[in-house]
């Protein structure tokens, strides 16, 4: 994955890296947020010693109370050794901002009511580049 795993944290996801090939077409400027984007489970350091392994974006964790949680997470982009795309959204409710309204019932404490055409792209942006790059099939 490029990361690590961990439990229960949340955070505003945000972005580090504008001028990446990922936040094409999303109008993001460094450090424009997706509010509470990261969340429940979520991904960061350690991370991963992959050879061009990006941080996109990353930013602190803190749990339901918003007490800092002493953690970052990190969400991560390399190409594999066989040329496969690895992404790492940081975010188990990346698929949250979607579709409107999301797929199934927001989470507690959160409701996302609305989708994120800023996610919707990156994620286009993603599927493209992994398309394009497919490697061969062996």
């Amino acid at each position: 994955m490029g990361s690590t795993s961990y439990g229960v944290g949340f955070a505003h996801w945000t972005c580090d890296q504008p001028d990446h090939w990922i936040f094409e077409g999303t109008r993001m400027k460094k450090g424009d947020r997706v509010a509470d984007l990261v969340g429940w489970e979520y991904h960061g350091p350690p991370l991963a010693n992959h050879a061009g392994l990006e941080v996109l974006s990353s930013g602190e964790v803190f749990g339901w109370n918003g007490e800092a949680r002493g953690r970052n997470y990190a969400t991560t982009l390399y190409t594999a050794p066989k040329g496969n795309l690895v992404f790492n959204a940081a975010t188990c409710w990346w698929n949250m901002v979607l579709s409107s309204p999301p797929g199934f019932m927001s989470p507690p404490r959160r409701y996302f009511k609305e989708d994120d055409p800023r996610i919707q792209r990156i994620t286009k942006n993603v599927l493209n580049r992994m398309i394009a790059v497919a490697p061969e099939k062996r």
